[in-house]
């Protein structure tokens, strides 16, 4: 299927920017000056993702401003001191706030949850059904059709593999969602092969002149 390969490069890219930030912020940490500032603004910005406050503070001998990350400005108000790390380059982080908006365990585990831990499920997932397709298992010969269907109602409408056998072409053995980018035809019989367990919950594969990739498992 050729994605394999992206995926694991995806992987490695992700890791390495979770790396590269946690060494940018333990070098933060040990170069930053520790000092007392004031709170001057702590409004939500409905449009970051990232909330910020601002604090005023001594520094090199003058006054500076600058926006720390928060989780939740609404915490803060106006004239409130804090604590706060801070460097000549005018980056400033709440003494509070280190562990939770803008550390490396904080961008290490939002990376991992929600970019490498669904690409290596992804990867393995791809792994496990090559080899199902390519393995020397038992290959039951069946008849299959590829509509779009909706079997939930939460389902999105997408191509679905329903198979049948040969002798009771009225009685689905089940279904199962088509991986993306597989092209297809939609409608129309053919005659093809399963292989995996052909059960309700298994994991199977079907070809009919083209391998028919599941992008889930086999439903009853």
């Amino acid at each position: 299927m050729g994605i394999g390969l992206p995926i694991a490069l995806f992987a490695v890219v992700t890791l390495s920017l979770t790396i590269v930030h946690a060494r940018d912020a333990r070098a933060f940490e040990r170069r930053a000056e520790v000092t007392t500032a004031r709170i001057v603004s702590a409004a939500e910005d409905d449009g970051s993702w990232i909330q910020h406050v601002t604090v005023e503070y001594p520094g090199g001998g003058a006054t500076r401003q600058g926006r720390a990350p928060v989780l939740d400005p609404r915490e803060y108000e106006v004239g409130q001191p804090v604590r706060v790390l801070y460097d000549d380059s005018g980056r400033v982080l709440l003494d509070a706030e280190r562990y939770d908006a803008a550390s490396a365990a904080f961008y290490a585990s939002a990376l991992l949850v929600g970019g490498a831990l669904p690409v290596l499920l992804g990867w393995w997932w791809v792994r496990r059904v090559r080899r199902i397709a390519g393995g020397t298992g038992p290959a039951f010969a069946v008849q299959v059709q590829v509509a779009e269907l909706r079997p939930r109602w939460w389902n999105l409408r997408r191509p679905w593999v329903t198979l049948l056998p040969l002798d009771a072409p009225d009685q689905p053995v089940g279904s199962y969602p088509l991986m993306g980018g597989v092209p297809t035809v939609i409608g129309g019989d053919a005659t093809g092969e399963v292989k995996g367990h052909v059960r309700d919950g298994g994991l199977v594969v079907a070809h009919d002149g083209r391998v028919l990739w599941p992008r889930g498992r086999l439903r009853g």
